[in-house]
């Protein structure tokens, strides 16, 4: 992981801070193994978030001997060590690139983070099962990347109905404009659900849910679902979040009020003196998940840890084993490129935070 303990100064670097909470937790995590038998021989490695540094660290030892790779943060040295990990037939869990397509016939590649296209199918399993399918208007804007999320949701869809389903109406708004015409989308007397797969640009989402505020001042039900990132968005007032039943998707959620939960934060402030972060806690789930199944199944593990689904403290994980190109490999039996956490939360705004949606 980037600890980037190679930069001088008074400020620590944003990936160090990531890193280190996913190594505190960690470490909490060996506590716990050791108490049940399982004693492991962890050897932390400093990327410095360097592809040259990463290059030297495969040669390394270590790793040549190693049963299993966490790591790494930046997706170019993920695609390093994916490729060791290929050649070596090494298992290599990614813990945070939620990127699609970085690992290609490789199934030893164990990515944590659900892609982009398991979030739309949770989102759209959501929806759909709540609304039918011409209540639901996809929202994105006039760009190449955003309409082609369009095709994922279509998808999703076609795959919950089967067969020559109706497809989701779709609302491409020009880049520049701000000014989107939703009004056109309403229909009296029934909700209207606008699902908005856009995270990179929060003045447009913003200009979005004021011109449904409107309509919802004029008495008009609105449901909106949105992307794991509007959680950190600050220029929208948290009322617009309320009003138009924001939900969106996101890989994590901990329950405050679960007894694990407790005692995990308690054990993390007597040892480190604060609270925990995120990564502190996907860091303890991590490891404590990979730390049974390389002691159950050795460094075969890959082949057996979608059998293994685990409640974890950040939610669960729900490996699958994934293939990029069914068509070209329709008749390899047990084929597959990669395996993916596919459980994503679907959180509800309501009472001015986000909480799991029924």
């Amino acid at each position: 992981l980037p600890f980037m303990a190679n930069k001088g100064g008074t400020q620590i670097d944003e990936n160090s801070l990531w890193a280190l909470g996913f190594y505190s937790g960690a470490k909490l995590a060996y506590d716990n193994l050791a108490s049940n038998g399982i004693r492991l021989d962890v050897s932390v490695m400093d990327t410095e978030n360097s592809s040259t540094k990463v290059d030297n660290i495969i040669k390394s030892v270590d790793l040549q001997k190693a049963d299993l790779i966490i790591g790494a943060y930046k997706r170019d040295n993920v695609e390093v060590l994916a490729d060791f990990a290929k050649r070596n037939k090494k298992p290599l869990v990614v813990p945070f690139t939620a990127q699609m397509g970085l690992a290609v016939d490789n199934p030893n590649y164990i990515q944590v983070n659900p892609s982009l296209k398991s979030h739309i199918k949770a989102i759209a399993r959501h929806a759909r099962k709540n609304h039918r399918t011409d209540q639901i208007v996809l929202v994105v804007q006039d760009k190449p990347e955003e309409k082609e999320r369009l095709k994922y949701f279509q998808q999703a869809n076609a795959e919950i109905e089967g067969g020559s389903a109706p497809k989701f109406k779709e609302l491409v708004v020009p880049s520049s404009s701000r000014n989107i015409n939703v009004r056109d989308y309403i229909k009296a007397g029934q909700p209207a659900v606008f699902v908005v797969p856009v995270w990179s640009d929060e003045s447009f989402v913003y200009s979005l849910l004021r011109q449904l505020m409107m309509l919802h001042t004029e008495g008009e039900q609105i449901i909106v679902y949105g992307m794991p990132q509007w959680k950190d968005y600050n220029q929208i007032d948290p009322e617009f979040y309320e009003k138009l039943n924001v939900h969106v998707s996101s890989a994590y959620y901990v329950d405050n009020a679960a007894e694990r939960v407790k005692q995990f934060r308690q054990k993390y402030i007597n040892t480190y003196g604060t609270v925990p972060s995120e990564e502190a806690f996907l860091g303890y789930d991590v490891m404590l998940y990979f730390g049974n199944m390389v002691d159950k199944y050795g460094a075969d593990m890959a082949q057996s840890i979608d059998r293994e689904d685990y409640d974890v403290l950040h939610g669960r994980f729900d490996f699958e084993r994934v293939v990029l190109n069914p068509e070209q490999h329709r008749e390899q039996s047990g084929y597959f490129d990669q395996l993916e956490n596919m459980h994503v939360h679907i959180l509800h705004f309501q009472d001015f935070q986000f909480q799991p949606a029924d």
